[in-house]
Formats: structure tokens, sequence, C-alpha cells
């Protein structure tokens, strides 16, 4: 039940309310559920790098079911690493136990997800909509509006990285 604040509400009061209270009411992207079961129908390993404190992140994994899907979940406060450092894509790696070049890794950040995704060797698709592309920034190479557009994306890659091998 959500409180009822007849005055403003403090800061620390608000920031406690946050972290300990918004998490559990997690609401989903459309179609997050369906894209997940399709892309693990694959056989393909899904992870998770987040920035945020564990407390947060953690209870919207959980409210979500996120982690009945990925084999790695990497929450910053947690690892002590943060998006866009290079080492904590590299740790994502080293707990999938894949090469860069046979990951795809989404995010809606341009800098903090998708550049640094690239910087660190993996294909990156960029989630618009929630952060404008800066102009100074290389155009994506891959980007979806929604998320169930991810399954064919991860095809068109594998396509193109079946063709290379």
């Amino acid at each position: 039940a959500w409180p009822e604040w007849i005055s403003p509400l403090d800061a620390v009061s608000f920031d406690r309310h946050w972290m300990w209270e918004f998490p559990a009411h997690a609401v989903a992207m459309d179609d997050m559920q369906k894209t997940l079961e399709r892309i693990a129908a694959r056989g393909i390993a899904l992870g998770i790098i987040t920035n945020g404190s564990a407390r947060a992140q953690n209870g919207k994994i959980v409210a979500l079911g996120l982690w009945r899907h990925c084999r790695v979940i990497l929450v910053s406060e947690s690892c002590g690493l943060r998006k866009p450092d290079p080492r904590i894509f590299a740790l994502a790696l080293t707990e999938l136990g894949l090469p860069a070049d046979q990951v795809c890794f989404v995010g809606d950040h341009p800098e903090a997800d998708v550049m640094a995704a690239e910087r660190s060797g993996m294909t990156a698709v960029w989630r618009a909509g929630f952060h404008p592309w800066p102009e100074d920034l290389p155009t994506p190479r891959f980007q979806v509006r929604r998320l169930s557009e991810i399954p064919n994306i991860v095809s068109r890659i594998d396509k193109r990285q079946q063709r290379r091998a």
C-alpha cells in the first residue's frame, strides 16, 4: 500500500521510499517476457549489466522475474564497477564464458551502454526512446524501439557472424 503523505516529503524519506518500496513495483516493458523467452528458447545465454544500488536493482530484477532468464547479473554497487568502465563488460564476458565478438549488448544509454559495449568488442544495440542519440557520436549500427524487435536483430547479427566465419 502506498503511504498517504499529507505534507511534502523530505529528501531522506523520499530516498528511503524509492530504495525500499519502488523496486517491488517495477513494471515490465511491453513484450519483455515474450522477448526473453524467444531468445532463451534459441539457447542464447542472457545476462544483465546495470548501474545502481544493489537493493534497488536486485529488487527490480526479482519483481520482474528477470533472474530466471539470466546466467549473469552484474549490479554496479555489488561488483564495484560501473558502466561505461570496460572492466564490467569484461567481467560479464568472463562469467558468460564467451568472447566479446559473440555477444550482443542491448542498452538505452548511448555512451554508458552502446559505445562502451562496442569499445569492449561486443555488438551493441541501442534501445531508442529513452536517451537522445548525441550528434557527436557515430550512428548506432543497430537500434530498436521495442523489445520484440531484439530477436530479429540478434538473428541478423548471428547471420553476419556466420558469413564471416
